[in-house]
C-alpha cells in the first residue's frame, strides 16, 4: 500500500468542560477569572494563538446533551476555549484548568468534558495539567479509548476520544476479539501519540523562518502515511513510561473513513498481508509490542465505557 492519506485539519479548535453548578453568568465569570493559575496566564498573554475564553451557565437538555451522565434539567457552568489549530492544546489547558480550579472552589468532585463526553474528577484535571518525567505531558490522560461490544460480545471495536482535541481525526479499529481489548486500547493510544508527534512535526515544517510555532496555523491538510510502523518507543511515549532502544515496532496500515463525527482513521492490515484479519489484529497484540503494551496495562481508566460514566456520575 503506497501513498498518503489527507487528512482535512479545521481551522480551529474549540475544548468544552461543564461543572455541576447552578450559578448566575456573571457570578460565574467574575469567578473564573481568579482561577487561571499564574503558568497558563502567562502562556495565554505569549501565544498569539487567536485564544477566546467563553464563560457561561447552561441547562442540560435531552437534545444538547445524548450521553450517560448529562441529566436533563441539571445546571452547570460552562468553559469553552477556542483557539486556532496548531502546535499547543492551550485551549484544552486553559479550559480544564479553569473547570477544574473554578469546581475545586465550589467543592465539585468531578468535571464533565463534553467534547469527549465523559467525566473526570478533579485531581485527574489537575494531573493531567502536570508535566510527567520526560517533561512533557501524558498523552495518554488526554485521548481515552471507547469499547463498543459487538453482537454475541466475541469481537468489539475501539475508537479513540480525544484527538479531535487537536485537530485531527479519531482512530478507529473493529473486529478485535474481545481477549485483547486491553491490548488494542494500548495500541491505539500509542497509535495516537504517533499522529499526534507526526502532526507537531507538520506544523513546525510549515512555520516560516524567525517565527515562533506557537503563532503557526496547521496546514489545511495533515498527510499521514497508509502504512506506519508502531515501535515500543511509540507506545511508552504515550505513556510517560521508558522503553527499551527502539529496534521493535509492527507494521500498520491506515485508511480513511466517515462517521457522523466526520472523519475517521481506521485501523486495518498493511499492503501485501497475506492472513486473515483477525491473524493481523492477534499480531498486535501478542507480537513484537508484547512488553511495552504489558507496562501499559498497568495504567487505571484505559478504556472509558459506560460504567466509568455513571460511576462518575453518582459521585457529582
Amino acid at each position: 500500500m503506497d501513498g498518503k492519506l489527507k487528512v482535512p485539519v479545521p481551522a480551529s479548535v474549540t475544548a468544552w468542560y461543564l461543572v455541576p453548578k447552578a450559578l448566575a453568568a456573571d457570578h460565574a465569570r467574575m469567578i473564573a477569572i481568579g482561577c487561571i493559575d499564574e503558568l497558563n496566564r502567562g502562556m495565554i498573554e505569549h501565544a498569539e494563538c487567536g485564544l477566546t475564553v467563553e464563560v457561561s451557565s447552561t441547562l442540560t437538555n435531552g437534545e444538547s446533551f445524548q450521553r450517560p451522565g448529562f441529566a436533563s434539567g441539571r445546571h452547570f457552568v460552562s468553559f469553552r476555549v477556542s483557539c486556532r489549530t496548531g502546535i499547543t492544546a492551550l485551549h484544552e489547558w486553559t479550559a480544564r484548568d479553569l473547570a477544574a480550579e473554578f469546581a475545586a472552589e465550589w467543592k465539585v468532585t468531578a468535571i464533565a468534558d463534553a467534547c469527549a463526553g465523559q467525566w473526570i474528577s478533579v485531581d485527574e484535571a489537575r494531573a493531567s495539567l502536570h508535566a510527567k518525567e520526560n517533561g512533557t505531558l501524558r498523552l495518554s490522560d488526554w485521548v481515552r479509548v471507547a469499547v463498543v461490544p459487538a453482537e454475541g460480545d466475541r469481537t468489539v471495536s475501539l475508537a479513540t476520544v480525544g484527538l479531535r482535541r487537536y485537530g485531527l481525526p479519531e482512530l478507529r479499529v473493529a473486529d478485535v476479539p474481545s481477549w485483547f481489548t486491553d491490548a488494542w486500547s494500548v495500541v491505539l493510544t500509542g497509535l495516537a501519540r504517533r499522529l499526534h508527534e507526526d502532526f507537531m512535526d507538520a506544523v513546525f515544517d510549515a512555520t516560516p523562518a524567525g517565527e515562533p510555532p506557537l503563532r503557526t496555523q496547521a496546514p489545511p491538510v495533515f498527510e499521514v502515511p497508509a502504512e506506519i510502523v508502531l515501535s515500543e518507543a511509540d507506545v511508552a511515549a504515550a505513556y510517560c513510561l521508558r522503553s527499551r532502544a527502539d529496534t521493535h515496532g509492527s507494521l500498520i496500515g491506515l485508511g480513511l473513513d466517515q462517521d457522523a463525527a466526520g472523519t475517521v482513521v481506521t485501523v486495518r492490515p498493511p499492503g501485501g498481508w497475506a492472513r486473515s484479519p483477525r491473524d493481523f489484529l492477534e499480531s498486535l497484540a501478542v507480537g513484537p509490542l508484547k512488553s511495552v503494551l504489558k507496562a501499559a496495562q498497568m495504567f487505571d481508566d484505559l478504556v472509558t465505557g459506560n460504567a466509568d460514566l455513571e460511576e462518575f456520575a453518582a459521585r457529582l
